[in-house]
């Protein structure tokens, strides 16, 4: 009777079913008592246990999930390599293609365009450039010394490429070199951009001094140099010594440099198209009586293009601030016009200084108004017709209106016209002799024959 008493005590509770409890099963902690409150803590320990147990069962189905999840994560990296080596391989092929298989032995005519070649057994497509030559297997380069150059300290940086001074050693001169890291360049458009900056400029190089000079090109395994001559300074750095502006003198001395170089191309039908003071360098020189002055150079012919007269191009280039507005609202444009334009904006930079400028002109260019092109025109318009707010002496505010009052690009004059304007002509004291010694040697009819005039008071610094 007593061992029955006592297994009775670790009897289940039947009644307590409901609460969760394992009726099947043996439970040591459970007693049989009458008291409420071990009843109630038995109650209470059983709700305790079945959640517990869900616990458990919901761990197990995380771990799982963890499991599945690491499991998906190896496969995704495994492909993520996969993905990452065959990019990898294609680009190295993209990259051989373009700057080995695209290029064309040479035989038949050089028109610029894609043609036909065979390699081995095999049908590619080749590229006929203009002025890139084949890589140099033989050309020894490392980070201080390419082939005869001993490469210097970097004085400018851009999207592709790093400039840098150097010393030729044969030559015994001080140059620069552009630095095309070739592994940037991934589309045959880009590759088309440096074929055709190196065409200009060996077409130019040595015949006029408002012309950056090209004086070597190599072509290594993973870089392109192309060496020129080095001068001090762009137009960029130089605001940083005239955050106010400049006077009317010395802009006239440096837009008058400008626009030389820009009618020399224009001669040649060639059109820049990315005139900005970036890409106008200047060399420091004393001028008469220890004035200041700028030899003025232009460089940087990479979206420079060959027109004729009356074409229109369509293609859009330039940059914010400076591209003339007909390149956005008409989506056709005369590039010489264009290049009026840029000039323009560059001395009207010169006059009020970069940061006025960034309030007064910068601001037409905000890519909230050029989601609209009718937007963009007014704006453009409301920018030129302030202009007229600077107070500038007469023949310098006519001559800032003749290169950017026309919005539309229909009737701008052309840069040798403009090289007669009065404001070109005239100094402090009546029409300046050192402008008029420069002017004479431009081959411009427009130039001959024209009045004297007298100058209002210097634009002086702001």
């Amino acid at each position: 009777m007593s061992e029955s008493k006592d297994e009775s005590k670790y009897a289940g509770d039947e009644s307590d079913s409901d609460d969760g409890g394992d009726d099947d099963s043996f439970d040591p902690l459970h007693v049989e008592s009458d008291d409420p409150l071990v009843q109630q803590l038995q109650r209470e320990l059983k709700k305790s246990r079945k959640k517990v147990k869900e616990m458990e069962s919901k761990t197990q189905t995380i771990l799982k999930s963890v499991r599945d999840f690491q499991t998906q994560q190896k496969s995704l990296f495994t492909k993520y390599q996969d993905l990452r080596h065959d990019y990898k391989e294609l680009h190295e092929n993209m990259l051989k293609m373009l700057w080995e298989e695209m290029f064309d032995d040479g035989s038949g005519d050089r028109d610029g365009g894609p043609k036909k070649g065979v390699d081995g057994n095999l049908g590619r497509l080749k590229y006929d450039f203009l002025a890139l030559k084949k890589q140099d297997r033989d050309l020894k380069e490392d980070e201080e010394r390419v082939g005869e150059y001993d490469v210097g300290a970097v004085i400018g940086e851009g999207q592709f490429a790093t400039v840098k001074s150097c010393y030729s050693t044969t030559k015994e001169k001080v140059m620069a070199v552009k630095i095309i890291e070739k592994k940037k360049v991934t589309s045959l458009d880009s590759l088309k951009r440096i074929d055709n900056e190196l065409d200009v400029l060996e077409e130019l190089a040595g015949k006029h001094p408002g012309i950056l000079t090209l004086m070597d090109v190599l072509h290594g395994e993973k870089y392109l140099y192309m060496f020129t001559e080095k001068l001090d300074l762009d137009l960029f750095d130089f605001y940083d010594d005239h955050p106010n502006g400049v006077t009317e003198t010395l802009g006239r001395l440096i837009i008058l440099g400008i626009m030389e170089g820009v009618n020399f191309i224009h001669s040649r039908n060639i059109a820049h198209r990315d005139l900005k003071p970036e890409n106008i360098l200047l060399r420091r020189q004393k001028g008469p009586g220890g004035t200041e002055e700028y030899e003025v150079v232009l460089c940087d012919f990479g979206l420079c293009a060959r027109v004729e007269e009356g074409m229109l191009m369509t293609d859009f280039c330039g940059s914010p601030g400076f591209f003339a507005p007909e390149m956005f609202v008409e989506g056709e444009y005369d590039g010489k016009q264009a290049d009026v334009w840029s000039i323009g904006c560059i001395l009207l930079e010169l006059l009020v200084g970069h940061d006025t400028f960034g309030e007064c002109w910068m601001t037409a260019y905000d890519s909230e108004y050029m989601k609209r092109k009718s937007d963009f025109r007014s704006e453009i318009q409301a920018a030129v017709m302030e202009l007229k707010e600077l107070r500038l002496p007469t023949n310098l505010s006519d001559f800032l209106q003749d290169l950017l009052s026309d919005v539309d690009g229909k009737k701008r004059p052309p840069v040798n016209s403009l090289l007669a304007h009065e404001w070109i002509m005239e100094s402090e004291h009546g029409r300046d002799p050192h402008i008029k010694r420069r002017l004479s040697s431009l081959d411009s009819p427009v130039l001959q024959n024209r009045p004297q005039s007298t100058s209002e008071d210097a634009f002086a610094d702001r």
